[in-house]
């Protein structure tokens, strides 16, 4: 018999920058980057996006629903060397911790270096930026 168990992975993939054709100009290898997400105990107000410093949206959180409160989320980004915003929103504009839940977030390099942190703020987003080199 197979005794063998199956562990959900709750990580979405997450749509990717395009990266310049090498007839444009040199193609810059992209930096990765891990955004974890600990949800509160109402999910579905939350969202995110990460803003490169052009303007442009390059990646964005998947929706989360309510089967999701309390479990941590996993994302993996692919990102151009630039420096970044990390947009956090909450639409009952009470953060992601901590009366309803200890959520939190937190942005790390593939080496383990923190980023961005935070969880607790008032307000509809929080914004925290970053460079990559």
């Amino acid at each position: 018999t197979d005794n063998s168990t199956t562990v959900p992975i709750t990580s979405r993939p997450t749509e990717q920058p395009t990266l310049i054709s090498s007839t444009q100009a040199p193609v810059q290898s992209c930096i990765e980057i891990v955004v974890a997400i600990t949800l509160d105990d109402y999910p579905a107000d939350t969202s995110w996006n990460v803003v490169n410093s052009a303007g442009e949206v390059v990646a964005e959180s998947p929706t989360y629903d309510e089967s999701m409160a309390g479990s941590t989320e996993i994302e993996s980004l692919c990102l151009l060397a630039d420096s970044y915003s990390f947009d956090i929103y909450d639409d009952y504009e009470d953060g992601i911790c901590c009366k309803w839940g200890n959520g939190n977030y937190t942005l790390t390099s593939v080496d383990g270096d923190i980023l961005v942190t935070g969880g607790e703020w008032l307000g509809p987003i929080e914004t925290k930026t970053f460079q990559l080199p």
